[in-house]
């Protein structure tokens, strides 16, 4: 042994004094031992490549592997050995997969999911993956789990969905069937919206006449009070004020398409109880990660650690040009999406 000493960050190395095959001197035969527990050897020069640990241990112990029960690979099979079999091929095909059983279903959704199933022909599993994402959507952030009895570590869950199936197998219409009734709330959020709006326009208006009025009021009485010196109705007018400006009311979302990451965080602001991003291709979010401005090899990367973030952190904080630094409440995106089988393949 001429050296060792470490190699790597976990490794070790010997360099012999000899090569044990060629006899070379100057450095080139070597052991090593990883980190995992594997071993290997060799020697750099072109005439001993191919020359490994096994012949290692087979040139100063000939025999040793076969005495020990080792079975000589195609490539190291000795003269009179017979040589492996050709492999067999792969079987083709997919795998069978269960058969998704009803009564995995909540009884509420069975029978309306089963009767869908019927009329449009599609495999029920789509729409049960579907109803379930919808509707922890409207749970959201209304429900957490404490993972320890006597802590105050709270996770709020979330549910991510995906349904695969290739092209024509009615995947998307299935997903549109369930969150019908999702539809129907956000219709009528945007009713309530527009008669909170009417009202909060009225409001402002009132508001922003008497705060008209309260200045030309207090410029009159500042007016007097240069006069004659005495400030006390001034500051009494002053303290007095007129009413606050009323809050421009904030549409209640049930449910976003294809948003960004940072137009989610938007939505969680305004909507803290948790919102249903629906994707109709997963692929078209992968190649989102590609756009002008993520194309280098780690901006897509992060933008995909700051997607996930959205999903596990109790508070985000989210930095934008535009708004500044804002507390963002998350924990409740809750993701639907439908994709091609082809389309999952790395």
């Amino acid at each position: 042994m001429r050296r060792e000493g470490a190699w790597g960050r976990d490794d070790h190395r010997w360099v012999l004094e000899e090569c044990p095959w060629n006899g070379h001197t100057d450095n080139a035969a070597y052991i090593v031992k990883f980190g995992g527990g594997a071993i290997a050897a060799g020697c750099h020069h072109n005439g001993c490549q191919g020359y490994g640990w096994r012949d290692l241990g087979e040139h100063y112990e000939p025999g040793a592997y076969e005495r020990n029960g080792h079975q000589a690979g195609p490539s190291e099979a000795a003269p009179g050995v017979d040589a492996w079999e050709p492999p067999e091929p792969l079987p083709h095909g997919l795998p069978p997969v269960d058969t998704f059983d009803p009564a995995m279903l909540p009884q509420c959704l069975r029978g309306r999911l089963a009767n869908i199933a019927e009329r449009m022909q599609v495999p029920l599993d789509y729409l049960a993956a579907g109803a379930m994402v919808v509707i922890s959507s409207l749970v959201g952030r209304k429900l957490g789990i404490y993972p320890k009895k006597r802590d105050d570590w709270i996770v709020v869950p979330n549910l991510w969905g995906m349904i695969v199936g290739r092209s024509a197998l009615l995947k998307s219409p299935a997903l549109a069937e369930v969150m019908k009734p999702l539809g129907r709330l956000i219709a009528d959020a945007q009713e309530a919206h527009k008669e909170e709006l009417a009202g909060y326009e009225i409001k402002a208006m009132v508001a922003e006449a008497e705060a008209k009025a309260l200045k030309k009021n207090i410029e009159l009485l500042a007016s007097q009070a240069a006069k004659t010196g005495d400030r006390s109705k001034l500051m009494e007018a002053a303290k007095t004020g007129g009413s606050e400006a009323p809050e421009c009311p904030t549409l209640r979302r049930y449910k976003t398409e294809d948003a960004t990451v940072e137009k989610i965080g938007d939505l969680l602001l305004e909507n803290p109880k948790g919102i249903l991003n629906h994707r109709d291709e997963l692929s078209g979010w992968f190649r989102s990660l590609d756009k002008q401005g993520r194309e280098g090899p780690t901006v897509g990367v992060d933008l995909l650690h700051v997607q996930f973030q959205l999903y596990f952190l109790p508070v985000q904080l989210a930095l934008r040009k535009s708004a500044g630094l804002r507390s963002v409440g998350l924990g409740a995106e809750i993701d639907l999406r439908c994709v091609h089988p082809d389309e999952t393949n790395p």
